[in-house]
């Protein structure tokens, strides 16, 4: 072996053991930022990018495409992708629109309202001083003079369906096969009364009343509902203000019945457990509640565990959950990304949609069961590579806690050096080959018996599995240890060390090869 190579051993293999360590974190990172949500639904496909954290229902129309309403540079603009998610078309219409505008748009026509007139897309103005705007599936309503009104897209006349009080009631509109469902609701102290209307024909009809008591020192926030043939299924979010001042108490109320044969108005409490995590998640809010397969089944977003960012452990994806009849959730991510997500909503049976809070220009994007067709058009980006490198740095310099977490491994060899200089000089000065062996076997005997004190609980949750099978923390001590102890007897045969020096040396590169390993996993 070339002399002048033999010498530089001791520092080139601790760089290539090094190197390794930060490609395999990297390596790690990098999948865990690009992960999927779960393992039969596609990573996150971005569609395009809006100004403002609002995403209009996505339209399907009659030969599968799917046209995605945004908002651009301050105007409204269309993405029509086809049924194999790619993009069809792209136009941007002369409407102005701010965070207030809401808008319906099929085919060729467009009717937004702008928090106080309804236009057409000719900014004609349809009609004025409106309190309230729905636009739905195929057709739209608003209130104004206390008056709730359908106006139809296609010949702009509004017809009158019901006197309503929003001062006095809250409601909320669907629309299915069968007609319009408008769920009013007003809600006092003690409980909530519900009713349940359908337009069909021109006429209202009642088709469904009720009271539901509600939890002393609780507060009805929102209601949500899904109406499939006869069954109904209601979901309540309840607030508990807290009595001293602190955070409130957030919860989800499920009932199941027939708008035919009510029965007994008992709310189920809702759990929704974290599948990616151990805990439950945490503010759900954005409820869109449907039937899908006959179950009920909401999507929603909340805040749950994720890898794709350092610092924080969770963040808020989109989750769907199926709901039995007794109120038990089976939850699954339908999102894994680093942003907020919000505003989801069903595109078809098996694909969703949502927005991504990301500064000033917020990303439109979707995800499917169709992994075959979304996941080859999904190509890692700029953003993956910067924010898993960003994770990587961030674990590295993290990692070196693994020294603090260390001292009580390497403060006896350090003691006992300084003992052997004051106190038995002219030994140490003879550098006799016992010195160097009690040195490093102290160190040996206080890793062995303060083991845990570096390999913390949160190494064996967080690390990968190479890193945390059964004796891990054995092997990679030992292994390490025959590693800097072959480098250091090299060296002292190429470099002439003194006891001291191996000492060191052979302490201080344990730990770093520790460090690198499993330091970034420690907090």
């Amino acid at each position: 072996m070339n002399k002048k190579f033999a010498a530089k051993l001791y520092w080139i293999v601790p760089g290539v053991i090094l190197v390794l360590g930060i490609l395999l974190l990297f390596y790690e990172n990098f999948s865990d930022v690009t992960e999927h949500p779960a393992d039969d639904w596609s990573r996150a496909l971005t569609v395009g990018k809006t100004d403002l954290n609002q995403l209009p229902p996505a339209k399907v129309t009659e030969n599968g495409d799917f046209v995605f309403t945004r908002f651009e540079g301050e105007k409204l603009a269309t993405t029509t992708l086809g049924k194999d998610f790619t993009v069809k078309d792209e136009q941007t219409y002369n409407i102005p629109v701010n965070k207030w505008t809401q808008v319906y748009q099929q085919d060729d026509t467009i009717i937004y309202f702008d928090f106080k007139n309804i236009y057409d897309q000719d900014k004609k103005m349809i009609v004025s001083d409106v309190e309230k705007f729905y636009p739905l599936e195929t057709t739209t309503l608003y209130i104004k003079d206390h008056v709730l009104y359908q106006l139809s897209p296609e010949t702009k006349i509004s017809e009158k369906m019901m006197d309503i009080d929003l001062d006095k009631l809250d409601i909320i509109p669907q629309e299915n096969e069968d007609g319009v469902n408008l769920l009013t609701y007003t809600s006092d102290p003690t409980g909530v009364d519900i009713t349940l209307q359908q337009h069909a024909n021109g006429k209202m009809k009642t088709v469904y009343q009720s009271r539901i008591n509600v939890d002393p020192g609780k507060v009805v926030n929102d209601i949500s509902f899904a109406l499939d043939g006869q069954k109904l299924a209601l979901l309540l979010q309840e607030e508990l203000q807290s009595t001293q001042g602190g955070n409130p108490e957030f919860f989800n109320y499920f009932l199941l019945t027939s708008v035919t044969n009510p029965k007994a108005q008992t709310l189920t409490q809702l759990t929704f457990d974290d599948p990616a995590g151990t805990n439950s998640l945490k503010e759900v809010s954005d409820v869109v509640l449907t039937f899908r397969n006959d179950k009920p089944t909401i999507l929603f977003h909340a805040d749950g565990r994720t890898q794709t960012q350092f610092n924080d452990s969770t963040t808020f994806n989109i989750y769907s959950a199926e709901i039995s009849e007794s109120g038990a959730t089976k939850t699954e991510r339908r999102s894994n990304t680093a942003e907020i997500s919000t505003n989801p909503q069903w595109i078809n049976e098996e694909t969703i949609a949502w927005v991504d809070l990301d500064g000033d220009g917020h990303k439109i994007k979707l995800s499917s069961a169709d992994l075959k067709t979304v996941d080859p058009l999904i190509k890692y980006t700029q953003d993956d590579w910067l924010q898993a490198l960003g994770k990587t740095f961030g674990m590295i310099t993290s990692s070196f806690f693994g020294i603090a977490f260390a001292v009580i491994w390497f403060i006896w060899p350090i003691l006992f050096v300084v003992f052997m200089y004051i106190f038995r000089n002219r030994i140490a000065d003879r550098d006799p080959v016992w010195f160097f062996y009690t040195g490093i076997g102290l160190y040996a005997i206080a890793a062995l018996i303060w083991k845990d004190r570096f390999f913390v609980d949160n190494i064996y949750l967080n690390a990968p599995g190479y890193l945390t099978f059964t004796g891990s923390s054995y092997v990679y001590m030992i292994v390490f240890a025959l590693i800097a102890f072959w480098l250091t007897i090299h060296t002292k045969k190429v470099n002439d060390w003194a006891g001291t020096a191996r000492i060191s040396y052979f302490v201080g590169l344990h730990i770093l090869l520790l460090t690198i390993f499993f330091g970034p996993y420690i907090i």
